[in-house]
C-alpha cells in the first residue's frame, strides 16, 4: 500500500477533528454570552436601547456594552443627561463611582472628580493592547475595564 494513501485519510481526520473543536468552542462561547444576556434581563437585540451612557464620565457606548471601559461603572440606558453631574474616580484603582460617593470601598481612598483625574493622571505609556482576563475580548490601550463584564483589563505581552 502506498504511504500517501495511508497518510491522507489521517490528515483529513485530524482536519475534521480540529474544525469540530473550533465549532464546539464557538458554540460554548455563544451559549455563555446568551447566559450573560439572560442574566441581564433577557434582552434581545430589538429590546436594547439605542445608546447607553456612563453615569460617571458621561461617555456614550453601543447598546451591547454593560460597563464603561474607562472607569468600570455600570452603564445606564439612554444618552447622558446634561443635568446629571459627572461622578468621581478612585485615584488608586481608577474605578468610577456615581455622583455622591466620597470614598472607594476597595481602597478607602478619597474619590476625585472625573475632570480632575483626567487632567492630572498624565499620559499613559502606550502598551501593545489590552485583553479581558474573564471573557478574552481585546480592547484599546486606553481602556481600563471590559465593557462586557466590568473586569479590569490586562496588558497583552
Amino acid at each position: 500500500m502506498e504511504p500517501l494513501v495511508v497518510v491522507f485519510p489521517i490528515i483529513v481526520l485530524v482536519a475534521i477533528a480540529t474544525t469540530l473543536a473550533f465549532v464546539s468552542a464557538a458554540r460554548r462561547r455563544r451559549a455563555k454570552n446568551a447566559d450573560v444576556t439572560l442574566e441581564l434581563g433577557g434582552a434581545d437585540a430589538d429590546d436594547l436601547p439605542e445608546v447607553r451612557s456612563c453615569p460617571v464620565c458621561l461617555h456614550e457606548y453601543a447598546p451591547r456594552n454593560v460597563f464603561c471601559v474607562i472607569d468600570g461603572a455600570e452603564l445606564i440606558d439612554g444618552p447622558p443627561s446634561s443635568a446629571l453631574p459627572p461622578g468621581a474616580i478612585c485615584p488608586t484603582c481608577r474605578r468610577g463611582f456615581p455622583p455622591g460617593a466620597n470614598f472607594c470601598p476597595d481602597d478607602a481612598d478619597e474619590l476625585v472628580p472625573v475632570g480632575f483625574h483626567v487632567a492630572t493622571a498624565g499620559p499613559l505609556t502606550p502598551p501593545v493592547g489590552k485583553i479581558c482576563p474573564h471573557c478574552g475580548d481585546r480592547h484599546a490601550t486606553l481602556h481600563t475595564f471590559c465593557g462586557k463584564d466590568g473586569s479590569r483589563l490586562v496588558t497583552v505581552n
